[in-house]
């Protein structure tokens, strides 16, 4: 009975969680600095560990610490990953991971999300980019960045494409002390009278957002997202990255990242059994 009760138990964990194409909870051992050895590779979706281009010395690291950032009375798996700096200066750092995921076609799914979880302890001095990178079918970059917050003693983030597509820059009020989640939606919107078919063409964002119900998102824009198949041009996944810039004693906690095209994945994964870990 007990194994039955397991099967079932997991063959329910493997249907809610079937959609999510890529998610890193950041649940690596404590204390540990993310360029350690082979230790941090886990999470789905992936192709590599993370890396870094560049040595990082003791006083500026990616690290792992104990806090999970609970959203929404929603809490979060594993850990999170810090960067601080305990030293002079605010020159900026890098860490990436290499995607392993395939594009998605529009035929194959009518939405796609992006979600993660941050917080910035001095939002008047510091500053982050996470940058969703790719490269097209003639290699050239294809980037989606965003800028937390898009400037000094500012609230806003700021969202870019750049590279062969191009995204208008948008800027989205109410970075808040504490935890925030920024969600990002891709669709096809053929409402228009000239209509991109076949193609990921609309995204929407929320920053902050009712979790359970959404409502209308913050800020909405037409572009052809990185990853996605577009008019059937291949989109090929790249990495996730990280650039920082820091004062001194300061830091930034970022976790809980997911794509998926369903957005109740995202709502259960967060406070439930995940199978991936």
């Amino acid at each position: 009975m007990r194994k039955l009760f397991t099967i079932l138990f997991l063959g329910m964990l493997l249907s809610l969680h079937a959609d999510v194409k890529v998610v890193e909870h950041f649940d690596y051992p404590v204390g540990y600095s993310m360029l350690a050895g082979n230790t941090m590779d886990g999470g789905a979706g992936f192709a590599a560990k993370w890396t870094s281009p560049s040595t990082l010395a003791s006083n500026v690291d990616f690290d792992i610490v104990t806090a999970d950032l609970a959203y929404d009375n929603l809490k979060t798996k594993g850990h999170s990953l810090r960067h601080f700096r305990t030293d002079p200066g605010n020159w900026p750092k890098e860490v990436y991971r290499k995607f392993s995921f395939e594009p998605i076609d529009i035929a194959g799914s009518t939405n796609m999300y992006i979600a993660f979880v941050f917080n910035i302890d001095n939002i008047g001095n510091n500053q982050f980019t996470f940058r969703y990178t790719g490269k097209d079918a003639a290699d050239g970059d294809v980037n989606l960045d965003f800028v937390i917050p898009s400037t000094g003693g500012g609230t806003q983030i700021l969202l870019e494409g750049t590279g062969k597509y191009s995204l208008n820059d948008i800027y989205i009020s109410g970075i808040q002390s504490g935890n925030n989640l920024l969600l990002m939606k891709a669709s096809e919107d053929n409402s228009g009278s000239n209509p991109d078919t076949n193609k990921y063409n609309k995204v929407d964002f929320w920053l902050n957002p009712d979790f359970k119900t959404l409502g209308t998102p913050d800020k909405s824009e037409y572009y052809c997202v990185s990853m996605f198949h577009g008019d059937g041009v291949n989109l090929m996944p790249d990495q996730m990255l990280f650039e920082v810039t820091l004062k001194n004693d300061s830091s930034y906690l970022f976790d809980e990242f997911y794509i998926s095209d369903s957005l109740d994945d995202i709502r259960n994964a967060f406070g439930s059994i995940c199978i991936f870990k």
